[in-house]
């Protein structure tokens, strides 16, 4: 019943009938169901659940259900159910989801998506933080292949540029200082600080 449900919907947002659903199809969707989603949080979604820039109807099904549980994730968090979050509800809806940041961490990232600095994040925002974190998961533990929960500094610099991240050894060592291992938290603030100097 949920599956032939899904497929309407999913039959409704291929426009152009080929089977498949791209970011522009799937853009237009999501605004009609009252979501304000960047282009680039679709194009995420729709590489993280699909194949290259589309969804089958197999991975429709896979972004929804991924879509459904951030959603549940952040009603949850959304104490007074004003569908925004702080900082510190933030901190607990990852740390729920196995991320113990620290708090400075939670702060940076959160700054990151508060574009009008209101203290606050909307779902679309969340969903964004959420994609990001889960990418540095997997690009770390892709790293850590002796799973000691560390990698060598001296491999940020491939991993790095295998990551699209462009910056100078002087730039790496302006930010890397005094250490020869990084944990997943040290990770997360020196890839997100080396990412923002490289735009």
């Amino acid at each position: 019943m949920a599956s032939a449900h899904l497929r309407a919907i999913f039959n409704e947002i291929d426009l152009n009938k080929d089977g498949v659903i791209d970011a522009h199809e799937l853009s237009q969707a999501m605004k009609r169901a009252g979501y304000s989603f960047s282009d680039r949080v679709l194009k995420k979604l729709v590489r993280t659940a699909g194949h290259k820039d589309t969804l089958s109807f197999e991975a429709f099904i896979d972004m929804t259900d991924y879509l459904s549980a951030q959603k549940q994730s952040f009603q949850r968090e959304d104490v007074d159910k004003d569908g925004k979050i702080t900082q510190k509800e933030l901190g607990q809806a990852f740390f729920d989801n196995g991320f113990n940041l620290k708090t400075d961490q939670i702060k940076l990232l959160f700054n990151t998506v508060d574009e009008d600095n209101s203290g606050t994040i909307e779902f679309e925002e969340y969903v964004d933080l959420s994609f990001y974190i889960r990418f540095l998961r997997t690009i770390f533990n892709k790293n850590d292949q002796s799973k000691s929960g560390q990698i060598k500094v001296s491999e940020l610099t491939q991993i790095l540029e295998d990551n699209g991240v462009a910056v100078s050894p002087d730039q790496i060592k302006q930010v890397v200082k005094d250490v020869t291992h990084l944990d997943f938290n040290a990770f997360v603030e020196i890839f997100h600080s080396l990412e923002t100097l490289s735009k």
